[in-house]
């Protein structure tokens, strides 16, 4: 079978990842099987995953027969193979000796495999083996592994140059990592080795070549040396085929020597770095001109120590669209592979079109990292324990509230090379809050909730430094050994910011169970696992938790907002449930809405009461919540739907009252207002994310009326409705009209369903999860008000027109979602949200009186009616929010 050239038919096709490729570097499937038909199901679901070659191990094989196992992986191959037999004095497991593996490759050969590999210390030995064998599909990779360390520039280089020196037709070096920075010398050798350069009319004597690469800081001898007498020199380079040129992607390179350069050709050069600390090698390697890198295609079943997945490399690194240009993020830690940044940064990148790669970085010396890869195409990083304070003194410039705690958690590096420190700080009020741990996580949280007006008490391990701490803020200390004891109040909020509780010590937790019920928050700042310890006790104990889940959304949107420069919409892709890629990147993909009797999955139970006549409740609740007024433009975050349902309560006669009380989470203390956000909140955990589209609906563009469900009734059919069935309560048939469907394109999944949906569990006598559908349903009702919630379908509802409010850079959804509100508040009503909202109260009674009845009654005399608020919403919204609201234009407050 004739197989092309691997490279030349790889590099301009489009691979898994999407898109063409903007580098030729391929992804090896190494195969360690321990029998051929096993080895040829890996290959096939090598092709399926979307790998370029696969390493065939035949020193994992329990048995092998040379002559009738070769032509049965040969013969009718799906993708390009590369034999192995690695011997266990090189990594491998083979025990035997070389003769029988020097047989086996070349016959391999012989049947015309793509490549083999052999090792350099026996790569002469080899070559005078199959010296006479017709080998011309194959080629040659001469290997070396340092499993002990990785040598200097100068080591490399050389041994780079005794490689090519054995006639190889692909260089592979392989060393391992003690720190990351041992990366940088294998990318400065594989930078210059994709060239070689030949010195013309050189005499006896020494060859000295040097370079300067963009991310050092001084030049280097990258080599010396001697070229003998009598020995034709342009020979003599061209058998050592050293390389020292750059490609053209670096701006600045200086390379010279003392002797003229005169020829240049492409020389293939693998160099990977193992371990954890060399992870970056395996990625990187496609932006400084690697010829390959490895992608397992299982987890921990590796053929060198710290191969990522195929599926890694392909889908989280999007490994294909990694190229010269490329800017490199990253997280910096110690431990770091828990994070789930690269997650979510790099699935931003690839959604904003952003020419970007997040990776995980294993730092022991944060200095001696940020000087290593100092280049500007090293551009931002997130930065975690145990380095947050070390930042502080390793950047050029730190922001004042950086600089106040100590701490830095985002650096940026600008185009001068500077290096700029900052903090995205994630502040949780309350009355009195305990901050668990006085490290860099646990000061910006003491200092933002202390901004917030907190009292706030630091617990740690060493007392000294939670007095420390609590000095710097003007709070309270005490050891963490004291805080099982420390109940000075009921209704305190706890924080927890140290590592403990996270993967893999998942069962230590800082507190014990019988403290934790003076509690009426808790927070855990550890997110793998979602669910720590401390975070299950505390909600059996009756607490309210909070994982730091939102904790790491909002320092990551902050982050990505500083890296790229962009504005608002950064924010928005990071926390709006319009976003249809965040929840994907974060989480497994979603069960759909369920249609069958038994009704939606609605994860955890609060509370569950079949409530009679919830008919008066629902009425009384809906029409609360619509006389919040239109016209007035205000908009729904946080503040708005506290007003909304603030507002509502006071509507609601005294059975509807008792009846909402019933059903709130015991934390409400009675308040609807207090949970009005909660469905924003649990849309970004794991249990809830299925809810995210129902926020919204879309309408076709420059449609300004809504029509969903037809007016004739008829009984459901589970594979039809949107679980609207009640008891004995016949539902509409839902005619899809609109957006009212999620990414996955079930229908039926939208806010104006999600509020029939929750309005007739309240209705029910079925025993569904109350609390939430109140709480659900007190949230959607908002949303639906808000005119760009209901929104065109060709910019998702205003979030791709970017506008400008006064000098602020944001969009058009977020000017309505939330901005219009912050500059109410804060020019007509002194920031108070209390005053805000008795003017409105004041307003319903007064100016707005005439149009309270035609607020309380649905057409038909439907218990809800999300058809009309959703047309009515999307009129407002043709009507105030898009005009003149074009790309680029600036809006103001008229």
């Amino acid at each position: 079978m004739d197989i092309p050239n691997v490279l030349v038919a790889s590099q301009f096709s489009a691979g898994e990842g999407g898109g063409m490729r903007k580098n030729p570097t391929l992804i090896c499937a190494p195969v360690m099987a321990d029998s051929v038909d096993k080895m040829h199901l890996d290959v096939s679901k090598a092709k399926a995953s979307g790998a370029d070659l696969v390493e065939i191990r035949l020193d994992s094989l329990k048995t092998f027969n040379p002559s009738s196992h070769l032509p049965a992986l040969i013969n009718n191959r799906p993708l390009p193979l590369l034999f192995t037999y690695r011997p266990n004095w090189e990594g491998g497991m083979y025990e035997g000796d070389d003769n029988t593996r020097f047989h086996a490759l070349r016959l391999a050969m012989e049947l015309g495999a793509d490549y083999i590999d052999i090792e350099l210390k026996v790569a002469n030995q080899f070559y005078d083996f199959i010296r006479g064998t017709a080998y011309d599909k194959t080629k040659v990779i001469v290997s070396s592994h340092n499993y002990q360390q990785t040598p200097s520039v100068e080591d490399l280089g050389d041994l780079a140059a005794r490689i090519q020196a054995t006639g190889a037709d692909i260089v592979k070096i392989a060393t391992t990592a003690l720190e990351i920075t041992d990366v940088a010398r294998m990318f400065q050798i594989m930078v210059h080795s994709q060239v070689r350069s030949v010195c013309q009319n050189l005499v006896n004597g020494n060859l000295i070549l040097r370079c300067k690469f963009d991310f050092l800081q001084s030049p280097y001898i990258v080599s010396k040396y001697h070229v003998p007498v009598g020995l034709n020199s342009v020979f003599y380079l061209l058998m050592l085929n050293y390389f020292i040129l750059f490609p053209p992607n670096f701006k600045s390179h200086h390379c010279y020597s003392n002797t003229p350069l005169v020829l240049i050709l492409l020389v293939p050069f693998i160099g990977l770095v193992m371990g954890d600390r060399g992870l970056i090698s395996r990625i990187l390697c496609a932006k400084f001109g690697g010829y390959l890198t490895f992608g397992t295609l299982e987890s921990g079943v590796v053929s060198a120590p710290g191969q990522p997945t195929l599926k890694d490399l392909l889908h989280l690194y999007n490994l294909r669209q990694v190229g010269p240009d490329t800017k490199v993020f990253g997280i910096i830690g110690k431990p770091v592979g828990h994070s789930k940044s690269p997650t979510l940064f790099n699935e931003a990148f690839k959604s904003l079109g952003i020419n970007g790669v997040y990776v995980f970085l294993l730092v022991d010396d944060l200095a001696k990292f940020l000087s290593t890869y100092s280049s500007t195409d090293f551009v931002g990083f997130s930065v975690t324990i145990p380095h947050k304070e070390a930042a502080v003194t390793c950047c050029d410039e730190v922001d004042p509230v950086a600089k106040s705690i100590g701490a830095v958690n985002c650096i940026i590096r600008r185009p001068d090379g500077k290096l700029i420190g900052g903090t995205v700080v994630s502040p949780l009020a309350g009355k009195l809050f305990v901050v668990i741990g006085a490290g860099g996580a646990g000061k910006a949280l003491a200092y933002g909730a202390k901004e917030k007006g907190a009292r706030v008490v630091i617990a740690n391990r060493t007392y000294e430094r939670a007095r420390e701490l609590a000095d710097l803020i003007g709070g309270d200390a005490l050891a963490l050994a004291d805080l099982d004891n420390y109940h000075p109040e009921d209704g305190m909020i706890l924080a927890n910011t140290t590592s403990i509780g996270m993967q893999p010590k998942v069962d230590e937790t800082p507190v014990s169970k019988h403290a934790l019920k003076y509690y009426s928050l808790v927070f855990d700042a550890v997110y793998t696992p979602k669910m720590t310890r401390l975070l299950t006790e505390a909600e059996e104990s009756g607490a309210t938790v909070v994982t730091g889940l939102e904790m790491f959304l909002g320092q990551a949107y902050g982050q990505f907002e500083k890296y790229t420069g962009m504005p608002e919409i950064v924010r928005c892709w990071f926390t709006d449930p319009r976003s249809r890629t965040v929840s994907s990147a974060l989480l497994p993909a979603p069960a759909s809405f369920q249609l069958n009797g038994e009704g939606l999955s609605l994860g955890r139970t609060r509370k569950i009461f079949t409530v009679r006549s919830m008919s008066l409740l629902i009425v009384s609740f809906v029409v609360g919540v619509v006389l919040f007024p239109l016209p007035t433009a205000l908009c729904w975050g946080k503040d708005g739907h506290y007003a909304v349902c603030k507002i509502a309560q006071d509507y609601l006669n005294q059975d509807a009252v008792s009846a909402v009380k019933e059903l709130l989470p015991d934390s409400a203390q009675g308040h609807l207002a207090a949970v009005c956000s909660w469905a924003d909140d649990v849309g970004y955990t794991h249990n809830y994310r299925w809810s995210q589209p129902l926020h919204y609906v879309d309408t076709p563009d420059f449609i300004c009326n809504y029509r969903y469900c037809s007016q004739s009734f008829h009984l459901c059919s589970n594979s039809f409705c949107f679980f609207l069935l009640a008891s004995s309560f016949p539902c509409l048939i839902l005619h899809f009209a609109g957006d009212c469907h999620d990414s996955y394109a079930h229908k039926h999944v939208c806010v104006t369903a999600a509020i029939y949906n929750y309005t007739m569990q309240l209705k029910s006598q079925l025993n569904y999860n109350l609390t939430e559908a109140l709480m659900f349903l007190s949230h959607f009702v908002g949303d639906v008000h808000q005119p760009l919630h209901v929104g065109f379908l060709g910019d998702l509802g205003g979030n791709t027109i970017t506008v400008r409010w006064y000098r602020r850079k944001t969009n058009l959804h977020h000017v309505w979602d939330d901005i219009i509100i912050e500059s109410a508040l804060k020019t007509f009503y002194g920031s108070d949200l209390s005053t805000m909202i008795q003017a409105i109260q004041s307003n319903i009674t007064d100016i707005w009186l005439n149009d309270v009845r035609v607020w309380e009654s649905c057409a038909h005399n439907y218990t809800a009616c999300p058809n009309w608020y959703a047309s009515e919403s999307i009129s407002l919204a043709c009507k105030f929010a898009y005009r003149n609201a074009t790309p680029g234009s600036t809006l103001e407050d008229r």
